[in-house]
């Protein structure tokens, strides 16, 4: 691509989480105009021009550019559904390479996802239903026959998602669409039943050639919706493997996307399994920056930046594949009093990156969602009991030294 002297690659969040594929593009050369409402996010400092709009105000983005008279080389984010059809919608306006809105909306709008799956492979999904009031919900959990989750359509991080027990009476369904529904711009949620097993994610990379299934991971969960680790890669058998890589590459070919990264999460459950969730970004947490090419061999941004100039990446997968571990950190709750070990356990060998999100005189408390967690680390291993041993060292290193207050949860 050739970058002009009044072009700009138009990029939406600024998240940490953001910032590699930022800063990827900044090393190519790219002046960057930044669209997110904060001035303290942490991609700001690395932007040209900062517009302090919401990501979803395609309108307000707009008009903002078309004051400034500048050109867009493309429309682009990643590791964050909020960004995802504000970059189709902007892809079309200026005329870039991006994908269309329809096929996007199959990713970001669960409900959405769902009926589309629906006629693809609905034995692969759990029994759903769109719901906007109490009683409706109610009569969708008596005709379950299980536990049913309670989640927004269009929401992320596990925000608004609710378990309801078989028993739940009506105020119970009462109070759980009042949490999903502050964390929704629609009239709607999504109901579903609960599908017992254990959950994977699966992590790939859309081109014009196809769907290519990069890594999947086993996760694990400190309470339901919230994860305490990811581990590369999944222990599946060889056959369950091959049919659900088959299936999510069918599936999202079928979605009309065209190209980027996607992510998806699934319930495992003997020899079958079942879509939680799929996106068309990297999953959170470096996934696709940093742990996908380290289990893969393939450098996801390295592709995805082809992509987005209209060229096809050869996407071809090591055969053998390091191990890799994504681990949540969860402390007892309370004031935090003192912090050791922390720059020890940074150095330990294998520790790829490692952060705590709290500081000495902060409240912890158990993570309510997703964004709520209080740290990480990535650990790389040429083995899973290499990556058990290394993980070891990190908690045998770090000790949190709290208050033991009353703290709410």
């Amino acid at each position: 691509m050739i970058l002009g002297v009044n072009s700009f690659v138009l990029f939406i969040c600024g998240g940490k989480w953001q910032l590699p594929w930022l800063t990827y593009l900044k090393n190519k050369g790219h002046k960057i105009i930044l669209v997110d409402p904060f001035t303290t996010s942490v991609c700001v400092p690395f932007a040209d021009i900062h517009l302090q709009c919401d990501a979803r105000d395609v309108e307000g983005i707009v008009k903002l550019i078309g004051e400034m008279d500048l050109n867009i080389d493309f429309v682009t984010s990643d590791q964050t559904d909020v960004s995802t059809t504000t970059v189709a919608e902007l892809s079309a306006y200026f005329g870039t390479l991006g994908n269309s809105v329809e096929s996007v909306n199959r990713f970001s709008n669960k409900a959405i996802n769902r009926e589309f799956v629906s006629a693809v492979g609905r034995k692969q999904l759990p029994d759903f239903c769109k719901v906007s009031s109490a009683e409706e919900l109610l009569a969708f959990i008596q005709n379950s026959q299980s536990a049913v989750m309670l989640k927004p359509a269009d929401a992320q991080s596990s925000r608004g998602v609710n378990k309801l027990a078989k028993e739940s009476t009506l105020t119970d369904c009462e109070l759980a669409l009042q949490q999903a529904f502050q964390h929704t711009v629609l009239d709607y949620v999504l109901a579903e039943s609960f599908v017992h097993g254990f959950e994977i994610t699966v992590e790939g990379l859309m081109t014009p050639v196809g769907h290519h299934t990069l890594a999947i991971s086993s996760k694990k969960h400190f309470r339901t919706g919230i994860a305490s680790e990811l581990r590369y890669p999944a222990n599946l058998n060889s056959q369950l493997e091959q049919e659900l890589i088959a299936f999510h590459n069918g599936l999202i070919q079928n979605t009309g996307l065209d190209f980027g990264i996607t992510h998806a999460e699934y319930i495992v459950d003997k020899n079958e399994f079942f879509l939680i969730e799929m996106a068309c970004r990297g999953g959170g947490s470096l996934i696709p920056s940093d742990i996908v090419p380290w289990v893969s061999g393939v450098n996801l941004y390295d592709a995805l930046y082809k992509l987005q100039n209209g060229e096809t990446p050869d996407v071809q997968k090591k055969q053998r594949q390091g191990s890799a571990l994504l681990h949540f950190f969860e402390f007892s709750a309370g004031e935090v009093v003192e912090i050791i070990g922390v720059d020890k356990a940074k150095n330990l060998p294998g520790v790829h990156c490692l952060e705590l999100e709290f500081k000495v005189g902060d409240i912890l408390k158990p993570a309510g969602d997703d964004r709520g967690r209080q740290g990480y680390c990535i650990l790389f291993a040429e083995s899973d009991q290499e990556l058990n041993d290394r993980l070891e060292s990190v908690l045998n290193s770090i000790h949190v030294q709290v208050n033991n207050l009353e703290v709410a949860v």
